[in-house]
């Protein structure tokens, strides 16, 4: 696997964890990434581990080096995907680089071509056809189940693992109310998109070992050991 997918961690200390402990059970080598994303191949597939939901702003970031990498040796453009328990476009005074609004500072970029979210696992206000434009900005929201197609056959996921529900098999801190999204949906979703897309990139989000026992750390470090395998898979057939 590990000649296949790169495989990177940031700076957190939450992000460290993942990182020796995916090193231990999954034997890879993880590598610490830096802001200015140097070390990215943009022609080879990456995973990268984040720290707790407060960091996913970083993506953004993250999405803009690669879009500029991949211009610059003239690759075709890519679609996004966010896979979360919240959209993140909640924009406060202007600011479009927080965890909360970092998906409306991906679009005004324009770093890549389409944005589109998981149906299933977002919280709030549910639409029969998630393949129309969401009225709150215009974004499509897509659902492998329906007729509706990300842009680009080449897509960059970026998974906040708050999306799963309390419980569920990892520690995040933004526990929603259970709606049936557990470890088997992701994993199921994730098997499923990946044979309808080719995934170019991914960064994991929203782990944290704040306020849990050791015994369910550990488990939400097999979990997201299993969550790196199952990306894995389809990163190498794609």
């Amino acid at each position: 696997m590990s000649k296949e997918v790169d495989f990177f961690h940031l700076d957190s200390e939450d992000a460290k964890l993942v990182a020796s402990e995916i090193r231990k059970r999954l034997h890879m080598n993880v590598r610490p990434l830096n802001l200015d994303c140097s070390p990215i191949n943009p022609q080879k597939p990456f995973i990268i581990y984040n720290g707790d939901g407060y960091l996913h702003h970083l993506t953004r970031r993250i999405v803009k080096k690669l879009s500029i990498k991949r211009r610059m040796i003239q690759l075709p453009p890519f679609s996004y995907l966010h896979i979360d328990g919240h959209d993140d476009l909640d924009s406060i005074n202007g600011d479009e680089d927080t965890y909360r609004s970092f998906v409306q500072g991906i679009m005004l970029d324009r770093s890549c071509d389409g944005v589109y979210f998981l149906e299933e696992g977002l919280t709030g206000t549910r639409r029969n056809n998630p393949s129309l434009l969401t009225p709150k900005i215009g974004l499509h929201r897509l659902d492998w189940n329906e007729s509706s197609e990300a842009k680009q056959n080449e897509v960059y996921v970026s998974i906040d693992l708050d999306v799963l529900d309390k419980g569920a098999g990892i520690h995040h801190l933004f526990p929603q109310s259970p709606i049936g999204f557990d470890m088997h949906r992701l994993l199921w979703n994730i098997k499923t998109l990946g044979r309808r897309y080719k995934f170019i990139g991914v960064d994991l989000v929203g782990f944290s070992t704040k306020g849990t026992s050791r015994e369910y750390l550990e488990m939400s470090l097999d979990n997201i050991a299993l969550v790196t395998r199952s990306f894995c898979k389809v990163m190498i057939v794609s």
